[in-house]
Parts: structure tokens; sequence; C-alpha cells
């Protein structure tokens, strides 16, 4: 019996992991066109004459220095090619001093030093000529050899005004980075793991001054999210933009939203989860103790439903779930905004309220009232559930944990004695 059940484990395992993989990789590989995208535009803008060029000797380098600092902020390597032949890389470009970015010489030295790293550069390989130079479409290859290392790389064609086909712009990252990469996202949440695919993304460097700041902002943004800080918001302007950095202001703060739900949120009832609750409360009872606001009451309960598991066990998994939620919503819509509700775990959850005994009392009574009355189905047989509720008022200075405990020890009064009711400590 043990063995099937590893071997199952083992599976399902693999199965996850690949999903996850897959997923990285297709993330991987759109930061990669995002950013060819955005080196192209650039490039453009920087290059005089890039319309006509044809002959690498013929390429003005002077400005090439940019790629070095897109490189640097987006931690990709990136590589300009007219025709076959590669004129300027960052790949083995050591970093250059901060002061060097922003002075004349300075950015003369980077150019020539990407000019001099395109020289260890392989010509383009059949494949990416016949789809980027012929057909002029852009090309990916997660086989890409460059030097002793292979690597994923997107090579998007430089077309003239005309449609002339004149060369390419190659953005890519060592496939040991890559695996490296996939391997430590496996295991890690979903929404953690495009998080920190965002940062890898999320910075190109700005040629105008607002550009930088609202990069800068998206930054600041997406900082404040790995510290699990979601009182933030990105400055309107940014997310006004209409261009690409508007358009990953925008998906930044969908990210934040969605973080925001997977830490602090139950995902099946949508009430706060056992650690935001704890947190929650934390801060109820620090303001309960600030001299200003000691006068508020503050009372804490436990709930839990009656014979839930019986109701698992006939009814199946699925309607448990709807009575979980069912009984959620009834806490929620009582407490109101006076307090809150949070899953503590399983079928047992915790709320607080700034209203006295007496009154949370109350609300208790409505809660189990209106449950009692609440009739669920399945399968065409219907049925009805209770729930028995403790409670306890707050008196400073007491402990988190011993409010808490001493609403669960009234619970569990309450279900030795028969369940269906509501007991208060004295």
């Amino acid at each position: 019996m043990l063995m099937p059940m590893v071997l199952m484990t083992i599976v399902v395992g693999v199965f996850f992991a690949i999903a996850e993989r897959d997923q990285q990789e297709k993330a991987i590989w759109d930061q990669l066109n995002s950013v060819s995208k955005a080196a192209l535009e650039i490039y453009k803008v920087q290059v005089d004459g890039w319309n006509e060029v044809e002959d690498p000797a013929n390429l003005d380098a002077t400005n090439l220095h940019y790629l070095q600092t897109i490189s640097k902020s987006a931690q990709l390597d990136i590589s300009i090619y007219i025709g076959c032949k590669c004129v300027a890389s960052t790949i083995g470009v050591n970093d250059f001093q901060v002061n060097e970015l922003f002075t004349e010489e300075g950015k003369q030295k980077q150019s020539r030093a990407l000019v001099t790293a395109a020289e260890k550069i392989p010509d383009l390989t059949d494949e990416v000529v016949a789809s980027v130079l012929g057909k002029g479409v852009s090309y990916q290859g997660n086989d890409q050899k460059v030097g002793d290392r292979y690597y994923y790389m997107t090579y998007l064609p430089i077309q003239s005004l005309t449609n002339k086909n004149l060369g390419a712009v190659g953005v890519g990252i060592s496939a040991r980075k890559v695996n490296l990469r996939l391997w430590k996202y496996i295991g890690r949440s979903f929404f953690i793991s495009l998080i920190f695919m965002i940062l890898f993304g999320l910075i190109v460097v700005s040629y105008t001054s607002r550009l930088s700041d609202d990069i800068n902002s998206i930054s600041k943004y997406m900082n404040y999210l790995t510290k699990e800080d979601f009182t933030h918001q990105l400055p309107e302007e940014v997310l006004k933009r209409g261009d690409e950095v508007g358009e990953l202001g925008e998906y930044s703060m969908k990210m934040g939203a969605a973080l925001n739900n997977l830490i602090r949120n139950d995902q099946l009832t949508g009430i706060l989860n056992r650690r935001a609750g704890q947190n929650q409360l934390s801060r109820m009872i620090s303001r309960a103790n600030t001299e200003e606001t000691r006068e508020i009451p503050l009372c804490v309960g436990m709930a839990d439903v009656d014979f839930f598991k019986k109701v698992n066990d006939t009814y199946g998994h699925a309607t448990g779930d709807e009575v979980l939620k069912k009984a959620t919503q009834i806490m929620q819509k009582h407490l109101g905004a006076a307090g809150f509700v949070c899953r503590w775990g399983g079928e047992e959850f915790l709320m607080a309220a700034n209203v006295s005994k007496d009154v949370m009392h109350g609300l208790m009574q409505d809660m189990l009232d209106e449950l009692r009355a609440t009739e669920f189905s399945c399968d065409f047989k219907t049925f009805r559930v209770t729930m028995t509720l403790g409670m306890t008022q707050y008196h400073s200075p007491d402990r988190l944990e011993t409010c808490v405990e001493i609403a669960d020890r009234m619970l569990y009064n309450g279900k030795q004695n028969g369940r269906n009711q509501i007991v208060v400590a004295s």
C-alpha cells in the first residue's frame, strides 16, 4: 500500500514540477521578447542613419553604449547584427563604474567595449538567417551556442523603412542561468515567481527624464511587493503612458493585487487567512492598548461549524466547501465594518470587532440564527447545519495568544455541552 502512494506522490510531484517549469520558461521568452523590442526601438533612436546601414563597416558605433545599460538593468545579454555579422554585444563585457554612465568619455569607452566583444561572437546560424534575414520574422531558440556557452535567444529583424531586412537584434540569457532559475522556482508559488521574473525585465534605461522616473516608480512598487507591503500605488501618470512602460505598470498593479490576495486571503472563502487574521487582531489589540483608543471595546470570538466532517462524508467535499463559504458570508454580513473574520483552520473561524460584549453576543446570535435557517441541498437532498461560538472581551494588557486561548476554550466548552450555542467568558 505504501509503495503505490509513494509512486503516485512522485508522479504528481513531477507533473507539477514540469508544469511550473513550462510556466517559468514561457515567462522567460516573454521577457526576452519585450526587452528585444525595447532595444530595437532605442537602436533606431540612437544610431544615426540606421535605415541605410547594410555594411557593418558603415555603422556609427559611437552611441551603442545604451546596450550595456539596458543589459545591466534587465540582466540579459544584447547583441546587434548587421547582416549576419555581430557588430556590438554585451556578452563578456565587464560592468562599468557608475560615473562612466554619464560622461561622453565613459559612453565612448562602453561603445568600444561592445564593438570589441562582438568580434568574439559567431555569425548568425543558418536557421536564424533564414528566419530573420530571409523571412523578416522573429526567431527563438534555446540552443544558441555563443562561445563556449549555450543561450536562450530571441532575434528580431532590423527592417528598413522599405521593409528590407538589414540585420537583427538578439537578446538572450545563458542556458545555465535559465536552468538554475527554473529549478529554483519549482515548488514556489506561481505568483511569487512571476514577481521575480518581472524584476528581471522591469527596468529599461530611459533616454528621457520622465521615462527614468516612471521606471523607478515601478521598481519601487515592485520592491514594496517583495516586502509584502501592499499599501502603495503607482502614480497615475505611469499608468496613463499608453506605451509598454504603462502596460508594465498596469500589469504590476494587477500582479500586486493578485499577490495580496494570495498572501492575505483564504483561497476558498475569500476572507483573511490565519496569518493575516493574526496580524489584523494584533493591530486591533495594539490600538486597544493605546491611550487615545483604550476606551474602545474589543471582543474576540471563535466559531466552528458543527459536525462538519459528517457533512463532507455524507454530501462530499464540494458541498462542504459551499457550507463554509455560506457560513463565511453570514459572519461577514453581521460583523460589517465593525470587525473582521478569518479562517483559522478547517471549519474553524476567528472573528474580532470593536464592540461591547453584549453587542458582540447579539451579532453572534444573529449569525447563528441565520445559519440555522439556511437550507443546503445535494443530490435532491436538503440539510441544515449549526455552529458553535465562543467569545471573550479583551482586557488590557492581555496578549493576543491569551485572548484567542480564552475564546477557543469557550468554543470547546460549547462543543462539549451540546454544540449549536454561544458561550461567553465571564
